[in-house]
């Protein structure tokens, strides 16, 4: 996976390769385990590391979903609950749709084009409109960039030249 920003290093560009740096080699380590035991079951492998992608696309998928319009008390209250299943679909497309193959493994580009092509598909395998669970924000935002007509033409804008490099657009 490449985080590389050649033209801004900042913070979050740090924070996100540790945190990947940390899930993949815990998710290595977890999967030398299980064949260490004996375990060379592929089923039980993807078992595992898909358990581990689902704790944080169900994060993202709260924070994608966070209402804006409730009490503090309110609030707590809601992040107690679990994620609203659109909401994982959602957060869980938008991951396939940032990850782009390289000839070195993957690049990970997050946009609101692709928010926009995560929202479009969610609404297309729900069959409506139910953007109305995510942040009105980030709808609003991704919403100013036209839908792809494929969710992989990931064709880039003038503002987007380097593929090589995470990228946080606003």
């Amino acid at each position: 996976m490449k985080f590389d920003n050649p033209t801004e290093e900042s913070i979050l560009d740090e924070t996100a390769k540790k945190t990947f740096e940390i899930v993949e080699n815990l998710s290595y380590a977890a999967l030398g385990s299980l064949q260490q035991r004996g375990d060379d079951s592929p089923p039980h492998h993807l078992y595992l590391v898909l358990t581990a992608a689902a704790a944080a696309i169900q994060i993202a998928a709260k924070i994608m979903s966070a209402p804006d319009d409730k009490s503090d008390d309110e609030f707590m209250q809601w992040a107690e609950e679990p994620a609203e299943r659109t909401a994982v679909l959602v957060a869980s497309l938008l991951l396939s749709r940032c990850l782009l193959p390289t000839k070195n493994g993957f690049t990970f580009e997050f946009n609101p084009m692709n928010v926009n092509a995560a929202i479009a598909a969610m609404n297309k395998i729900i069959g409506n409109d139910s953007s109305s669970v995510l942040t009105r924000a980030m709808v609003e935002t991704a919403g100013k960039f036209s839908t792809p007509a494929h969710f992989f033409d990931n064709t880039r804008s003038a503002d987007i030249t380097d593929l090589g490099s995470h990228r946080t657009i606003n």
